[in-house]
């Protein structure tokens, strides 16, 4: 294969290798338990200059009916709102609960690595769901809204 065939199949297969979505995981106990009280956080982070990307999710407020969550992200450009993703929570059987965003957006800016300025961006809200106890796991899902520079995660909770 000539040198610069070999590139251009490289440079395509980093690239498709870059839309796929990432999973992260943790465990924790299985806040339907009875006596349990548990708060959750998952942390991601990526790139040359990870403190310019990263992205948490906690899970906490466990009701029998619903399921608070906070999300933190340190972006630069569009994919540090939360607006940008479609949020939702998936349990094991696949069923899927749209995340029900609180009215407390908050934004502020910061200096970032390489002379970037990176936006900061918390939310909280809840799913509207019942996790029962014999639940294994449960995933929050942030989906870009639209185009590929958004990453696309998945957050994972394997209860003990």
């Amino acid at each position: 294969m000539r040198p610069i065939a070999s590139l251009v199949l490289l440079l395509l297969a980093g690239s498709a290798a870059g839309c796929a979505p990432t999973l992260i995981e943790g465990t924790m106990p299985n806040p339907a338990h009875p006596g349990t009280q548990v708060e959750s956080t998952q942390s991601w982070e990526w790139g040359p200059f990870k403190e310019n990307h990263h992205y948490e999710v906690t899970l906490s407020d466990w009701t029998p009916s619903s399921i608070g969550v906070r999300i933190k992200i340190v972006e630069v450009g569009r994919c540090a709102r939360p607006d940008s993703y479609h949020v939702s929570l998936l349990d094991e059987k696949g069923l899927g609960t749209e995340l029900r965003a609180a009215d407390d957006l908050r934004e502020t800016t910061q200096p970032g690595r390489a002379g970037m300025t990176v936006t900061v961006a918390e939310q909280s809200g809840e799913f509207a769901t019942t996790i029962g106890p014999a639940a294994s796991f449960v995933d929050v899902r942030m989906i870009p809204v639209q185009g590929y520079d958004c990453p696309d995660l998945t957050f994972r909770w394997k209860f003990q």
